[in-house]
């Protein structure tokens, strides 16, 4: 009966100070299984196994500090940030972790870490190839592994791919944050040019937005939703109204400015007016 009086005593505060994510792991599961195993055997035979029991309390502290210990030694290195995960995280989709790390590239390797995505090739690779085939995004096979190469050396991509990994309700959700332009570009275009060099990419979307909007402005007499299909006719696009405002909002923080507006066409009407005048003074039989 001691040792379970012992059992009791000690494992209840280890409980209800473990956190949820610590009493669901493997280590906490075998040392529960055994502590409790030895108590159990304690109470029962009236022998001093409830001193083991001590003991794997004993190492199980010990084993939780050095992991504790191992973990800060790896937020130093890597730079890692702990938060708070709320439901919809910065890229507009959820994740069913309950923790989220932002992660910098190692200043001694260049490497790029991330705790969102797996470290396997294949395994990043199919989160895109997932992403592309859902909400049609026409990237080649070539271009996909393109972009899951490039996870590994731009933090930029690492994070396009982790919001690729995302749940989103509509792709619309998918149309946020500060890259927006370049997912705007990657739904719209069919045809599409993708680099692991971010800066030479903007530039790539930039020239291609401003193509489509010269032929926008071209077409004046014409009200936004009628020009986006005669632009997804002419360019074999798939803009939409959502997709063809950030294509503008994105030149416009360039310094490149089109017209919304639709422009009337000018009419000559002298002629028809002359004629009016003429019937009107006109004498009348």
């Amino acid at each position: 009966m001691g040792g379970l009086l012992i059992f009791l005593f000690i494992i209840l505060p280890i409980l209800k100070g473990a956190k949820r994510d610590e009493r669901r792991s493997d280590v906490f599961k075998i040392f529960f299984c055994i502590y409790f195993l030895f108590a159990v055997l304690g109470a029962v035979f009236d022998s001093p196994i409830a001193a083991v029991a001590i003991i794997a309390l004993v190492l199980y502290l010990f084993i939780k500090a050095k992991k504790k210990k191992e973990s800060n030694e790896r937020e130093q290195k890597y730079g890692w940030e702990k938060q708070t995960r709320t439901k919809q995280n910065s890229y507009g989709g959820t994740y069913q972790n309950t923790q989220s790390y932002s992660s910098r590239a190692d200043a001694g390797t260049g490497r790029v870490f991330s705790v969102i995505l797996p470290k396997q090739v294949s395994k990043r690779r199919k989160i895109v190839q997932d992403f592309n085939r859902k909400y049609d995004l026409y990237l080649t096979p070539e271009q996909v592994q393109g972009i899951v190469d490039s996870t590994y050396m731009s933090e930029t991509w690492k994070r396009e791919v982790e919001a690729m990994a995302g749940k989103y309700e509509t792709i619309y959700e998918w149309f946020q944050g500060s890259t927006k332009w370049l997912r705007a570009y990657l739904y719209a275009f069919h045809v599409q040019d993708v680099t692991s060099d971010f800066s030479q990419q903007e530039r790539i979307v930039t020239t291609a937005f401003e193509e489509i909007m010269r032929y926008s402005d071209s077409l004046s007499n014409l009200s936004v939703s009628e020009r986006i299909k005669e632009i997804n006719s002419k360019f074999y696009t798939n803009f939409d109204d959502v997709t063809y405002m950030i294509a503008y909002r994105f030149l416009e923080s360039k310094g490149l400015f089109h017209t919304l507006e639709v422009t009337e066409p000018s009419r000559d009407d002298k002629d028809l007016d002359d004629l009016m005048e003429k019937y009107r003074t006109m004498p009348s039989e």
